[in-house]
């Protein structure tokens, strides 16, 4: 198939399958391995990128560029892969995509599962200023955790542990939250 994009969307890409031809009409990033470094720098310190990751595809890309007098041509373009990039791929990947989704479903209260580390869930959440309210519980012997982000109060949380013969085992995260002038309570485990 053959599609012609002005604005390309995360929809439009899903519908994309290997082979089909696209034509982008408009600006177009693309970005290499220093520039998805400065990207999570900015990220994590909280700056105005000089553009808007908002439904934005990232094109890793490997460009053939020409200069023809004070210009840069880009002659040709394709998907590169880099060894370099494996080490930061998911982070930058996590820091510029959840983020969105979590926006664009705007639900009031979010339990998680997989946070890896407090300071992951507090990179997200600078990313969701809707977000007031966290709570992040892991099992010190267990890679990941669960949280629990809200717009309301969260005014108790409560570890149940569960014995297990698994060292691993992840406790429940309960939490109480106060909207309005009611309570709820939240189990989370994964």
């Amino acid at each position: 198939m053959e599609y012609a994009f002005n604005k390309l969307t995360k929809k439009d890409v899903e519908k994309l399958r290997v082979g089909d031809i696209v034509y982008l009409n408009g600006k177009i990033y693309t970005a290499r391995d220093e520039a998805h470094l400065k990207i999570i720098e900015m990220i994590k310190n909280n700056e105005k990128l000089p553009f808007d990751l908002n439904e934005a595809i990232i094109y890793h890309a490997g460009p053939i560029m020409k200069k023809v007098n004070d210009c840069w041509t880009c002659i040709s373009i394709g998907p590169t892969t880099s060894a370099r990039m494996n080490d930061i791929e998911e982070e930058f990947i996590k820091l510029t995509n959840i983020s969105k989704v979590i926006n664009d479903m705007n639900v009031d209260i979010l339990a998680l599962q997989e946070i890896e580390t407090k300071e992951a869930l507090k990179l997200l959440l600078k990313k969701l200023p809707k977000y007031k309210y966290y709570k992040f519980l892991k099992n010190p012997n267990a890679s990941i955790g669960v949280a629990i982000i809200s717009k309301y109060p969260i005014i108790n949380t409560k570890t149940i542990k569960i014995d297990s013969f698994d060292n691993y085992n992840r406790p429940i995260l309960e939490a109480t939250i106060k909207i309005k002038n009611k309570t709820i309570k939240i189990l989370h485990k994964i």
